[in-house]
Formats: C-alpha cells, structure tokens, sequence
C-alpha cells in the first residue's frame, strides 16, 4: 500500500534527541534504523510497512523523513484468533542541526527506538542520544504553569496521595510551599511566550513536557504543513532557550526536584525503612510471617553509616531490636540521566527471616535516605529540596536520663518478641514503659492519670490511646513511640527516625473520630492486648471501661496526636536553631533540622485540617534552659 504524505496531520507530540558530537546522520537515515529496529524487534504483532509518497519539499534548515506501517492484533477481549483490528501508525523524524525530533502514533515503538538508543554502540541509532530531563526543563517549562502531574517522594500513607493532578491558571502561585514540596512533577503544561508555536502563529499556545523521557506535546495539528511548520519550530525553539547564558531557576520552586546525576549528593547521615505497603498500611495478616515483618519496620535501625569516598555512596550495619543482623554497602551510580543504588552484603547467622529482612533492606522503593547536601533519595530517586524557613515550634521537653530512660528502646521484649505482660513495671526502662507509669505527666515523672490503652500491633490505631474524661473538655489522645536510632548521649539530629513514625500518625488520623475509635477498640479486643488497659495507674482486665467510657463522653472531644521520638535533643536543637537564625555553622546541620521541620510542618497541617492539635515530645538532655 502507498499513502501520501501530504494527506497526513499527525497529533503533535515529539520524543526530543541530540546528535553525538562529531556525528552527521540525516532525518531519513535515522527512519531507516527505526525501520530495521521495527522489523527486528521480536511481537506477536502483525507488523505490515508501507510506502510513503512524499510530496513537499524540505525547510532548507530542516530536514523530514517519515514511515507508515499497519499492525494486526486480536483484541484484547477476545481469546480466540479469528477476531483481528487493524492499527494504522506514522513514524516521522525531524532534524534541525544537531537537534531530533520523532513522532511515533505508537508508544511500542517509541519504546522501542528510546530503548535502542540507551543501548546501542553501533548503527545509526547510536550516534543519538535523548534529550536530557534538565535541558527538557530549560527549554520548554515556562511561567503560567496550567497543568500539574505530580508524585511523591514520602512514604505511602493511607489519607495523603501518591500521586495529584492539578490545573489552574497559574498554578505556581498556588501550589503549597509546606504540603506541595514533598511532590515533584513527571509532567507538566505551561503558556509557551514563542507564539509561533501555535496553529495561528498569533496566539498564546499550552506546551507540555514529561523531561525524564525527552517528550513535549502541543496537540493536533490542522494540516500536514501546519504539521511541518510547528514540528521544525519545536527544534528551533529548544536550542534558541539552550543557547541563553540564564542563571538556573525553577518555575515551580516549590516541588522537590529530581536530580540529573550524583554531582553534589554527599554526607549521608539518616536512613528510613519503609516496609511494602501490604505492610505499611494495615491491611489484615493472616500469617506469622507479616507479623515479624510488622515487628522489623518498628525496631529496625541503621547504624555506624559511613561515607564511602567523596560521594553519595555507604556502609551501615543494620539491627533488630538490639540484634545484629549485618553490615550493607548501599553504592549509588549515574545513569543515563539519575541514579541507580544497588546493594550489596549480606546478613549473618541461621534465623529463618533473615533472608526476608534482608531482601527489604536492600529494595531501593523501601528506603529513604538523606544527605547533608540537601538531597533526599526516595522510592528509588533521587531528589533535592529546597527547604522553607517556616519552623516546626510545637516541641514538647521531657528529660530521659531522670529515671535512666533507654531512649532507644521503644517497647519491652522477650527475646525478639513484645512484651506485653511487662509493658511498665520496674524492669521496664522502655518509652512504652515511660508512657504507661506517667502519663501524661512525664516531665515530673508523676503518675499515670485518665484512661490508657496500648494498640500496638497489625491495624494500629496508635501505640496509645489516652481519654482525660475528668477535665472541662474531654481530651483525646493518639500516642505514637519510636525509640531513638542512636544510643549516643550526645547523638545528632536524624530525620529518618521521625519518617516512620510521623507517616504512622498521619496514617492513622481517621482514629480521631471518637465511633471509629470505639469501634477498632472493640474489633480487636481479645487478642493479646486485651488487658493492656490501665486507669488511673492500675491495669484493667480488658477494653470496657475506656469502651464506655468513649460513649459517656459525647462528640464535644478535644483531640491531639502526639509523637514521642527521642533522638532530638533539646541542647543541640536551640543550637542549631541559633546557627540558622546567624546563618553560620556547617550547612549540612542546618538542613537536617529543615528536613525535619517540613516533614514536621507537613503532619501537624494534616492535624489541623481535622480539627487536632501536634505535638513532638524529645529529650530535654537534663539542661535546665529558658524558654
């Protein structure tokens, strides 16, 4: 079959590569090797080609190349094989100096060339290379931003997307500098000001751009040479916005932005486990093994991390509990345009779950790590924030060292598992053991008042629950524990051990209505948790007196969602706070706590938004300080 070209008015969207240095390859040599690639690639496709009749003559500065072909495919409903739809596409290469540009109607093929491209050493198909994710930026992300694809680089939660679409206006003006900077955007639209860039030349036109896979779309085009016309001013215009001498900035600030390599990623200092989301999210485990699993995320703990050179990559040794498991060398590596982290070691001893524990350890989409420089590695990229001054000041002092508190100890256990019948008495130099002799009069160390109930465990709704049902306005509490990642009196500021802890309680806000609540109590009310009950100091057999005592109460609650996380210090927290307001001491200090301070800001939002207040209880380190 012959089709002519001039009949065609492709939907304008081009996959953007450059020319390796020193290489001259034309528009129609490139759709040879598509050609070839095409017809080599092995598919259960039925792939006809066809010619093409041309009839236009080139740009002088541009050049046009372009193939038809038609697949057969039985539809994917059907299982049988005597169904079969015909798909008719077009390939069209473009080329403006050392710029190209291709159209595919086929994602299978563009897949296809992209992936060719990133692999090949030779054919013609080597000497081309995609656009880069910063050069995408540059040259097609402009103000009036109208359309926002974002995802995040936080731990899944239950109440706080993975992924948001927005459109507005100008929606860099409305993005939400605490909320929104935990998202970066895959793709985008913005006003091009090059209104040669539309069908009529006169008019404003919406571009959009996915910078990590080389794509810029506009839309459908009125004529093959409206076609012609735009496509060759999309080459234009991208090396006419290279070619500025312009200070980098960002039109949308605010959003985390990935990385294109490892340049300036250093000084690792905190690494967050995030377990699989069947875990994470409470989903009911019918199994002993989730249930160690569970018990891992809570204990688990990366210690004496070690640079290794000058760059991102490092050791850790990785605990239970207080049980060695094994040192892991975590080695990051450019690609193409980010990073890859592979990891290497393994855990020692005999223990049937090592082999388990260890595969999490060394999942990238499980791990958060942090830098000094600023940059954050999640869900398998890496990513670099800049951080906001608004400060996190709803800090709540509470001395560990005045009963000997194990600050890093979160729970009780016998062996590697909880301790529930010990869970506060005298051996119990636990936080869990903190939390059930005094609160909430930790500070003075007085005794445990109102109701409190421990809800450790698969489907949590916190570590605790506290009723003040005495006071003028009932008070309800959810409490959620995590032991210090460092033993060390004089341990450093670390994000990473408020990740989980904090996603844990902004998981779990839907438990501040006071029916959904008394309902979880209930469900779950006969396990081994049933008497980890007390009332005014003295443990309960079971769940019904605070059951009742939710019912006597009314909706008229006032409600808080606390965390207690120890590895912040009070002495090295007013001090760090002081470098920053001074803008003196090491940079990477500082960004720590701004690290801390959005994630912080970003959950006590979350609080607000439902009507509860945040606090964060951490160590007073004994100083006797103004406030």
């Amino acid at each position: 079959m012959v089709f002519s070209i001039s009949a065609c008015a492709p939907y304008l969207s081009m996959t953007l590569f450059r020319m390796e240095k020193n290489q001259n390859v034309s528009a129609d040599n490139i759709r040879r090797a598509i050609l070839q690639e095409l017809k080599e690639t092995p598919s259960k496709l039925q792939r006809t080609f066809h010619r093409v009749k041309f009839e236009f003559d080139d740009d002088p500065d541009v050049e046009f190349s372009a193939l038809g072909y038609s697949e057969r495919r039985v539809p994917a409903w059907y299982q049988g094989s005597e169904l079969t739809d015909l798909h008719n596409h077009l390939v069209v290469v473009v080329r403006h100096d050392d710029a190209v540009g291709i159209t595919f109607s086929s994602p299978t093929a563009r897949n296809v060339v992209v992936r060719r491209t990133r692999e090949s050493k030779k054919g013609k198909l080597a000497y081309i290379r995609l656009f880069s994710g910063k050069d995408m930026e540059r040259a097609f992300v402009e103000d009036q931003v109208r359309t926002l694809w974002l995802n995040s680089t936080h731990g899944q939660t239950a109440i706080k997307p993975d992924s948001k679409v927005l459109a507005g206006l100008e929606l860099e003006s409305a993005l939400d500098p605490l909320e929104d900077q935990a998202y970066y955007f895959s793709s985008l639209r913005s006003t091009s000001r090059n209104r040669a860039l539309s069908s009529g030349q006169d008019r404003q036109v919406v571009v959009g751009v996915r910078p990590t896979r080389g794509q810029v779309w506009i839309g459908p085009t009125d004529s093959w040479d409206d076609y012609l016309r735009r496509s060759a001013e999309i080459l234009r215009h991208a090396e006419q916005r290279l070619a500025r001498k312009e200070t980098e900035s960002s039109t949308v600030p605010v959003l985390a932005r990935p990385t294109t390599g490892l340049e300036g990623v250093e000084g690792v200092y905190g690494i967050a486990l995030i377990v699989p989301e069947n875990i994470e999210t409470g989903i009911p485990h019918v199994d002993e093994e989730a249930r160690w699993l569970e018990q891992f995320q809570d204990t688990a703990q990366f210690t004496d991390v070690e640079q290794l050179d000058d760059g991102p990559s490092f050791t850790a040794k990785v605990y239970w509990n207080e049980n060695y498991l094994g040192q892991l060398r975590y080695m990051f590596k450019e690609i193409g345009d980010g990073a890859r982290l592979s990891v290497r070691g393994t855990f020692d001893g005999k223990d049937e779950y090592l082999g388990i524990l260890e595969r999490i350890c060394k999942d990238p989409d499980n791990l958060t790590i942090y830098f000094e420089s600023g940059h954050t590695f999640a869900r398998g990229r890496m990513f670099h924030t800049i951080f906001r001054d608004a400060q996190f000041e709803d800090w709540r002092w509470v001395n560990m060292k005045e009963d000997q508190t194990e600050f890093h100890k979160e729970k009780p256990y016998v062996g590697k598992k909880f301790d529930v019948a010990g869970i506060g008495d005298a051996r119990d130099k636990s936080l869990f053991g903190l939390v059930v002799r005094h609160w909430p009069n930790l500070e003075e160390r007085g005794e445990q008042t109102g109701w409190l109930v421990c809800d450790d465990g698969s489907m949590e709704s916190a570590d605790f629950i506290h009723l003040d049902e005495g006071s003028e306005v009932p008070e309800l509490t959810l409490i959620h524990v995590k032991g210090s990642g460092s033993k060390d009196e004089d341990r450093r500021i670390s994000v990473s051990d408020y990740e989980v802890v904090v996603g844990q309680a902004v998981k779990n806000l839907r438990h501040l209505d006071r029916v959904h609540l008394k309902d979880k109590l209930k469900s779950n009310g006969e396990g081994i948790l049933k008497n980890a009950v007390w009332h005014n100091g003295k443990r309960q057999e079971n769940r019904d007196g605070i059951i009742q005592a939710l019912e006597a109460v009314g909706s008229r609650l006032k409600r808080k969602v606390v965390v207690l996380q120890p590895r912040v210090r009070r002495v090295e927290y007013e001090q760090v706070r002081e470098m920053l307001s001074r803008n003196k001491g090491p940079a990477g200090i500082g960004r720590r706590l701004q690290q801390l301070d959005a994630l912080l800001l970003s959950a006590r939002a979350n609080c607000l938004g439902l009507g509860a207040e945040f606090e964060v209880i951490a160590d007073g380190n004994g100083e006797q300080m103004s406030d």
